[in-house]
């Protein structure tokens, strides 16, 4: 016996009529009548009395009821909880660095809604200060981050690529046309970084070995990805030095990778369990981000 059947068997028991069951129903006064026959004969008893003018439970329909009643509340019941832990299962909410422009990211976001359409992905900016609290409160379930923002929080962290510095430019720049750029090459041009208080590591690193190449550069307010993009925009001297992940896209500028010896780890930080939904977001980002995404 199907939870259907029981649940036909109810609505005729609460309509006392096959015709308002049928409409109750949205099917025929004829499904309803063989569907009442067919638990009949499964039962072995009747459950009605019925004649032309008359419907009423028999001994047996007035005991049968109180329980299909009760299969009938908890299978609903069950059902509505179980949907309900899955709509908040399929929830992924991903954040990601006000430094860090989406588009490393953009083709694993898109492939993995198109393979994943009853997860709802949610992505938006955290600073770099909030990521610990933000994943131990579960306002994040993932980060897309660097792992040197890690250090000392006890965060894991799931590597998807190992990025570099490039030097960005306008394309009218003297090494614009330049396949890789050697520290030496920097000089005597304007750098654009940001300010020796940058809470990243690699641009402290890159910093001292600038320091200690003693070249005639100068060094620019980095500021922020915008303001750095439009100052490229519109000068022919200055070079902004910057991780692959923070690389500005647009048709007048240049991307050139920079010779500095330093790897910048770039991944997805938070508990990501075997089976769930961040999981399935790291195998996607790491099938189709195995490098640098200005590879």
């Amino acid at each position: 016996m199907k939870i259907n059947d029981l649940f036909i068997m109810v609505t005729v028991a609460e309509e006392m009529n096959f015709a308002r069951a049928s409409k109750r129903l949205y099917v025929s006064q004829s499904a309803v009548t063989q569907h009442i026959r067919k638990i009949e004969t499964e039962l072995g008893f009747p459950l009605f009395i019925r004649d032309t003018h008359h419907v009423a439970l028999t001994g047996q329909g007035e005991l049968f009821l109180p329980a299909a009643r009760k299969i009938v509340s908890l299978y609903n019941e069950t059902l509505a909880l179980c949907r309900a832990e899955k709509a908040q299962s399929t929830v992924l909410k991903a954040g990601y660095l006000g430094q860090v422009h989406l588009h490393a990211f953009k083709e694993v976001i898109s492939q993995y809604a198109s393979s994943h359409p009853d997860c709802q992905l949610s992505i938006s900016r955290v600073a770099p200060s909030e990521i610990a609290a933000s994943l131990t409160s579960g306002t994040y379930d993932l980060i897309i981050c660097s792992k040197e923002l890690l250090e000392g929080t006890g965060i894991l962290f799931h590597e998807v690529y190992t990025d570099h510095h490039y030097c960005v430019m306008n394309r009218t720049h003297p090494l614009a046309q330049k396949k890789r750029l050697q520290i030496s090459d920097l000089s005597p041009y304007r750098l654009l970084m940001p300010d020796k208080g940058s809470l990243f590591p690699h641009i402290q690193q890159l910093r001292r070995m600038l320091e200690a190449s003693g070249l005639p550069y100068q060094y620019g307010s980095g500021g922020n990805v915008d303001t750095v993009t439009l100052k490229l925009l519109s000068t022919r001297n200055e070079i902004a030095v910057m991780p692959g992940f923070t690389v500005p896209v647009h048709p007048d500028l240049a991307a050139i990778p920079l010779d500095d010896g330093i790897s910048i780890p770039v991944g997805l930080a938070g508990i990501l369990p075997e089976g769930s939904a961040g999981s399935a977001f790291l195998k996607t980002a790491r099938n189709l981000l195995s490098t640098s995404p200005l590879r």
